[in-house]
């Protein structure tokens, strides 16, 4: 797979690439029958990347994950212990927040303004979506929640009676 795609690209950048001619958008006729197998052969060019892209997007999607459940997990394994240093703990953890969240954001807003990104997924690129959203909910509310629900008595009996039926459970 790999010796044919860089044959087809070696080919692609003498006969087509190099005459300036733009491929065509998905759906759009081209003007010349002549360059149908140049479209061809650039779409199995891009296969190739695009499985690439979305396994890169999908590490990143694990990595989220874990950013997230670890940074709750450590503050509360470190929250069942009495340390003298309680409330230094918590500023080291806010600021360490405050850091991750900014990286994170950082990161989904340029995936989602990214053109390429924008359309291999169908969206308009440049325009925040829902997407992005339901990202920042998903990956940022657990951790929000747990630093939350250790600085506010009133988050933390919330939450507490909200989860109480599943802490039930696993006993």
């Amino acid at each position: 797979m790999t010796a044919a795609i860089q044959e087809l690209s070696s080919v692609l950048i003498r006969e087509y690439w190099n005459r300036g001619s733009i491929a065509p958008h998905p759906g759009v006729p081209t003007g010349d029958a002549s360059d149908r197998k140049y479209v061809l052969a650039e779409d199995f060019v891009a296969l190739r990347f695009y499985a690439y892209i979305r396994y890169v997007v999908s590490e990143l999607r694990n990595l989220l994950f874990f950013l997230a459940l670890s940074f709750s997990l450590l503050f509360l394994s470190l929250h069942v212990y009495c340390f003298r240093a309680d409330q230094g703990i918590d500023f080291c953890f806010i600021v360490l927040l405050l850091a991750m969240g900014g990286g994170i954001v950082w990161v989904l807003l340029q995936m989602e303004r990214d053109a390429l990104l924008s359309r291999l997924e169908g969206t308009e690129a440049g325009v925040l979506g829902k997407n992005f959203y339901f990202n920042l909910i998903k990956y940022g509310l657990v951790p929000l929640a747990t630093v939350l629900g250790s600085q506010i008595p009133s988050v933390s009996n919330f939450l507490l009676t909200k989860l109480q039926p599943a802490l039930e459970a696993f006993r």
